[in-house]
């Protein structure tokens, strides 16, 4: 993954998780064209981003206003150490 394509994503993250409650249709469909699989079981979604093997965890219910831009921000700091 090139450095522009990091970047259109970490600022794509950040657009769509801003003042995040929950994971609506529209959502999901957005992190699906960014490459993600969205697996809907139980109290957490899961969130597999292409060819990694783990899942990135969100809440269903964020517990405050800053749960979706900290996701955003672990998301792409996990994909900065794994795709380099």
């Amino acid at each position: 993954m090139s450095v522009a394509e990091k970047k259109m994503l970490l600022k794509e993250l950040k657009r769509l998780f801003k003042g995040y409650r929950t994971l609506n249709s529209s959502l999901r469909r957005q992190l699906v064209n960014l490459g993600f699989r969205v697996d809907v079981k139980g109290k957490h979604y899961k969130l597999y981003f292409r060819e990694l093997p783990y899942p990135f965890i969100l809440a269903k219910t964020p517990s405050d206003r800053y749960s979706g831009m900290n996701f955003a921000h672990d998301v792409m700091r996990t994909i900065n150490v794994v795709c380099e």
